[in-house]
């Protein structure tokens, strides 16, 4: 595990958490403050524009989180020179810690592989679930994370079709991006993969997918082609047509499909 020294926190973002640590104990009933992402995994320079991301573990979780967020951005607001918006703070309880950790979510693996003790134990012995026992699968016979990434996938779809037929056709395109990208996700998953970042996800996916002959090329190639012109319209305002809006949403609702054929999952449930 990481020390606080090997991090890429600047000087006033020490001085934030040194500061907040005590505030937050004397306001939750606070189990543990963890450091993780690129500032723990000490990837960023120092003083760079990059989030301070914060697991704030809490006995009552999310009835805790407007609380938590609003003294992280108030104590970080009272250090001179420190960007309040870049403090992160993720609040849950023990209960959702040992639920994610059964399912074996990706998210959690990193958060464990890479956090920095900022506050209480190393590990919450409560937020496990019994030893040994496998990841449980859901009646699809799936990994529960995979379900959970295919349903994510589907969701995004459903928004895709509304706002295209609403006549929001770039924030459509944006949609079909994300539900192409989830379905990624869940493919890997059942194969225990993972990759950080998005390029790392689509060209993990061709490495396991595409090159063993097992999905299709094309497909592939268009699906992850739709990345760039959702990066255009969420940063550059970039508008699409309704004739592009539904190309990309039909590569995107052909790709979902294709997966959980790949999966073995020829219908959604």
């Amino acid at each position: 595990m990481p020390a606080l020294a090997e991090t890429t926190l600047s000087d006033v973002e020490r001085r934030v958490l040194d500061r907040l640590l005590p505030r937050l104990e004397e306001t939750v009933a606070l189990r543990a403050v963890w450091l993780f992402g690129s500032r723990a995994r000490g990837e960023v320079a120092r003083d760079a524009d990059s989030d301070v991301d914060l697991l704030v573990v809490t006995t009552d979780g999310r009835a805790d989180v407007e609380r938590v967020r609003a003294l992280v951005h108030g104590v970080a607001e009272g250090e001179s020179d420190a960007n309040p918006w870049a403090f992160n703070a993720h609040v849950v309880d023990p209960e959702w810690l040992a639920e994610r950790r059964a399912i074996d979510a990706f998210f959690i693996r990193e958060i464990e592989r890479d956090k920095v003790v900022l506050y209480g134990d190393e590990d919450l012995p409560e937020a496990h679930l019994a030893e040994d026992v496998p990841p449980p699968t859901t009646a699809r016979g799936l990994r529960q994370r995979s379900e959970e990434y295919l349903e994510t996938a589907h969701s995004y779809l459903r928004a895709a079709r509304l706002l295209f037929e609403g006549g929001e056709t770039s924030h459509s395109v944006s949609n079909s991006y994300y539900a192409g990208f989830e379905a990624a996700r869940a493919a890997l998953s059942e194969e225990d993969l993972f990759a950080r970042t998005h390029d790392g996800t689509w060209h993990l996916f061709h490495r396991t997918f595409v090159a063993t002959g097992r999905f299709d090329a094309q497909l592939h190639a268009r699906a992850h082609a739709s990345e760039k012109p959702r990066m255009a319209v969420t940063y550059e305002g970039l508008f699409v047509d309704a004739g592009g809006a539904e190309e990309f949403l039909g590569t995107a609702e052909r790709f979902v499909a294709a997966v959980e054929s790949l999966l073995g999952l020829p219908d959604h449930a």
